[in-house]
């Protein structure tokens, strides 16, 4: 129930805003997917969206928001970044011979990816390797392993132009004024080339034309066009409202350019830093003996996964008061069941899809210890052992109290693990800075640098649970904390429980380790009563590592 209420209220929120009424049943079918790919003649449908997910090695270096960040010693405002990549743009733009077409009067669109094309072919010539690479390894079989495989024909056909363009460039109209503006909010907002350069900053000795890397940010790149094409996200983005652009041989809805300036205005790029940073170490790929196509596409897996989860479906049965003067009162009627789409909250279970396939609990954690959907997660007790949820959540919700504090301890501590969100928030407030004013030499990974920079300058007798598990030294206002948060009804017999079970938290954590534990709390609580708290804090058993 709570998984299907609050992603029935999301999704309702986001589709209705400005746009004409929907059937909640058949939303999917009314609203299809506006990234999409497909050739007609010789009309091209998605190439502005290709610019979505390629990986441009020269707008990676062109646009990095971190390198911008760390010239001006402070973080650098969206616009005021846009400004200043598209300067650079403009003078690599001025430098390359592009024959026009005097014929072409109107203002040509297909610049926008032309011009992509052109500057990683003259900046990066090892490129063209991998774009006419014909396998899965290449560009063009990005999507035939995605689970979004509809028009995968019609990708592979618009990259065919996209690279027979780069070799053989044809003659263009004249350039759109906002060329150089639009290239460069790609270049700070687009997910290929965001997530090229945070792949990159974990395999910093890979090259910009890397295959495996390249390869591994152009699937994360189909990640975000199967999210982007969502109904609920096109209804967020406004893209009901869209006007159309006509060219003289394919037509462009601009929606694209809403995904990207939707990821520029979220920093898309220090959203995808932080999680590949998290998702090395939580997949096991720290180590220096792993190679660069292990590391990347291990990421990019993950990621991938967690951003093509489709919607699985909660089932409420209506209730019906029975007709007839025989009646005992309300029946349900199983024909009527409603089928809840559940994206932004999930139950922890086995999902069912409408196409019947069934999602193990694993793919439903991956899902929450992503940064993106599904936001909220509704369990049984079947989640409160075992089951790591800290890596993007920090906030727990006990739906009622548990029977004992070994539970309660067990509940919370799902979400108080190593560098969880809450440490994580807390790192960045305290170091930052050193990373945007140079203490940071800019090679490789800032996460690493901070924690480490964070465990150098810690108190000598401090251990590794500072500041890996606990960090709390920032320098300005309360740190981020684990919030517990608990919905009891007043004057109701939780009450009383939820005073009773803190303090009993405090001697669960002294009996910690000991044998028959319940037993042992029980009876201090009998010999100290509500003094509890004070008067065990020099009894504590330090179990911590030497």
């Amino acid at each position: 129930a709570i998984a299907a209420v609050s992603s029935y209220l999301a999704e309702r929120s986001m589709v209705t805003q400005g746009a004409p009424p929907a059937s909640y049943k058949s939303l999917s079918k009314d609203r299809r997917g506006l990234l999409r790919f497909s050739v007609s003649g010789n009309r091209y449908a998605g190439m502005g969206a290709l610019l979505m997910q390629y990986p441009s090695p020269y707008l990676a270096g062109a646009g990095d928001p971190l390198r911008l960040a760390r010239a001006e010693g402070s973080v650098v405002p969206a616009e005021q970044a846009v400004g200043t990549v598209a300067a650079r743009i403009q003078a690599d733009l001025d430098r390359l011979a592009v024959a026009t077409d005097p014929a072409r009067s109107r203002r040509d669109p297909r610049w926008y990816w032309a011009a992509v094309g052109l500057l990683d072919a003259a900046n990066h010539p090892g490129l063209m390797d991998w774009l006419e690479d014909p396998s899965e390894n290449g560009l063009s079989g990005v999507t035939r392993q995605a689970s979004h495989r509809e028009d995968a024909s019609g990708f592979e056909k618009v990259v065919e132009r996209f690279v027979t363009f780069v070799k053989s460039p044809a003659p263009l109209g004249a350039p759109p004024d906002d060329l150089a503006e639009v290239l460069a909010r790609v270049a700070l907002g687009a997910p290929g080339v965001c997530a090229l350069r945070a792949l990159g900053r974990q395999v910093p000795g890979a090259g910009p034309t890397d295959p495996d890397v390249l390869r591994a940010a152009a699937a994360i790149g189909e990640g975000f066009r199967t999210l982007f094409n969502l109904p609920e996200t096109m209804g967020l983005l406004g893209a009901f409202e869209r006007h159309r652009a006509a060219g003289d041989d394919e037509e462009d809805d601009h929606y694209w350019r809403r995904c990207v300036d939707h990821g520029l205005e979220g920093n898309l790029q220090a959203v995808l830093d932080e999680q590949a940073h998290v998702l090395r170490e939580s997949l096991g790929l720290s180590g220096d003996d792993r190679s660069v196509d292990e590391v990347v596409h291990g990421i990019a897996g993950d990621l991938s996964d967690a951003l093509s989860v489709r919607t699985a479906n909660v089932f409420a049965e209506e209730l019906r008061r029975a007709e007839g003067p025989d009646s005992a009162g309300w029946i349900h009627r199983d024909h009527d069941a409603l089928a809840f789409r559940t994206r932004f909250g999930l139950r922890l279970g086995e999902l069912r899809e409408d196409d019947k396939r069934t999602h193990r609990i694993d793919t439903v954690r991956k899902a929450f210890n992503s940064p993106f959907r599904p936001f909220l997660l509704a369990s049984t007790s079947v989640g409160q052992e075992g089951l790591d949820f800290h890596t993007w959540c920090h906030v727990i919700y006990h739906w009622n109290l548990p029977g004992n504090p070994v539970d309660m301890e067990q509940r919370e501590g799902r979400v108080h693990r190593y560098k969880g969100l809450a440490v994580r928030r807390n790192i960045a407030r305290a170091f930052r800075t050193g990373v945007l004013r140079g203490d940071w030499d800019g090679v490789g990974d800032p996460w690493s640098w901070m924690f480490d920079r964070a465990r150098d300058e810690r108190d000598a007798e401090l251990d590794d649970l500072v500041p890996f598990w606990l960090f709390t030294d920032v320098p300005d206002g309360a740190p981020t904390a684990v919030e517990r948060r608990v919905p009891i009804v007043p004057l109701s017999r939780e009450a009383q429980r939820y005073q009773a079970l803190k303090r009993s938290l405090v001697l669960y954590r002294l009996a910690f380790g000991q044998p028959r534990q319940d037993d042992l709390v029980n009876w201090l609580q009998q010999q100290l009563g509500d003094e509890a708290a004070g008067l065990v804090e020099g009894w504590r058993i330090d179990l911590r590592a030497p």
